[in-house]
């Protein structure tokens, strides 16, 4: 009976530093090795494309690269001018703020890290892309991601017409597709045309259309077309349709 019972402590003991050893290595390994990679499918509305990559050895996230490309193919890490400008408006560099980033990954090996003060927007992006590189590396699934860039983008005439005025537009893309637009003209004292009253009546009075309403229409069939050069002008309102299809060309070319 002795024997019996010393036999079933040991094996007793076996299974559970059998079943501990198991439990370690499932905590310390969460994810499989591998080097993984995301992106965006667009450059944002200041002309920047985040980007991730995220090494696993050990089964455990070891380092994080992450950084901003535009279309020169240069860093925003690497862009001193950036740099400078950032910090006098933030109090930090986009170096500084991806370190800190990465660092915080590294350490909670799991997306959903602190934003960094003054980098709300990076520190926002810098947590989509590891949640969803994170979530492939727990299958081992090493084929890039492709996320989806949601940005406003601009453009502007770049000087006054004979009339004092210059146009300037604004176009949001969401999942994909333009869901608003904003288009208005703006003088020298910074007064918008649509909201230049006198302009409105003496407009209306010539060509029974306002800029606000024409300006109105134009916005509603972009996003109703998709495509500038799909866009109609308006009636009364030639001048302004021709340069807000032009504007609205060069801000989607942003992407």
């Amino acid at each position: 009976m002795k024997r019996a019972s010393a036999i079933t402590i040991v094996v007793s003991i076996a299974i559970a530093l059998l079943l501990a050893g198991c439990a370690g290595k499932e905590s310390a390994g969460q994810y499989k090795n591998g080097t993984y990679k995301a992106t965006y499918n667009a450059f944002d509305g200041h002309g920047w494309k985040p980007q991730m990559d995220v090494t696993v050895a050990g089964g455990k996230v070891s380092t994080v690269t992450f950084d901003y490309v535009n279309k020169q193919g240069q860093l925003k890490t690497q862009d001193q001018n950036y740099a400078a400008q950032m910090k006098k408006v933030s109090g930090t560099t986009p170096a500084e703020s991806a370190a800190t980033l990465q660092k915080e990954l590294v350490a909670k090996q799991a997306s959903g890290v602190d934003a960094v003060t003054g980098a709300t927007e990076a520190s926002a992006e810098f947590n989509a892309l590891s949640d969803a590189i994170l979530a492939k590396a727990k299958s081992g699934d090493t084929s890039a991601t492709v996320l989806t860039m949601n940005s406003t983008y601009t453009a502007a005439v770049p000087s006054f017409d004979s009339h004092g005025w210059k146009g300037q537009i604004a176009v949001t893309f969401t999942d994909n597709k333009i869901t608003a637009v904003t288009y208005d003209e703006v003088n020298k004292d910074k007064v918008l045309k649509t909201k230049d009253a006198a302009y409105a009546k003496n407009m209306s009075a010539k060509t029974n259309i306002t800029p606000a309403e024409a300006y109105s229409k134009l916005e509603k069939e972009l996003i109703s077309t998709q495509d500038p050069t799909k866009v109609d002008a308006v009636t009364g309102a030639t001048e302004g349709s021709h340069t807000f299809v032009e504007l609205a060309t060069q801000a989607i070319a942003a992407r």
